[in-house]
């Protein structure tokens, strides 16, 4: 089992996203809870992806939370951004 700092961690390295995992009400999930599962891909989803496709996916592996994608200074992307585009700004 990960916490979610790890599986932020985790996604960052497999997808080259940076994201915050959120509770279902919005706010940002404490980094140190645990119990969550290991991010179970090892291979990085689509560049032709949108954000919103994306969350589907994170959201089938963590029904309880939810996801925002974010740049550098912590500003979400928005939803119908290729993945593609962010991990070139995240990632020159």
């Amino acid at each position: 089992m990960a916490t979610v700092g790890e599986v932020e961690d985790q996604i960052m390295e497999v997808e080259g996203l940076r994201v915050v995992i959120l509770n279902q009400d919005g706010r940002n999930a404490r980094s140190d809870m645990q119990g969550l599962q290991e991010w179970p891909f090892q291979k990085a989803s689509k560049g032709s992806w949108t954000i919103a496709e994306w969350e589907e996916k994170f959201e089938e592996v963590y029904p309880s939370l939810s996801v925002a994608v974010v740049d550098q200074t912590g500003t979400p992307y928005y939803r119908n951004t290729l993945i593609g585009n962010v991990r070139l700004d995240l990632n020159p």
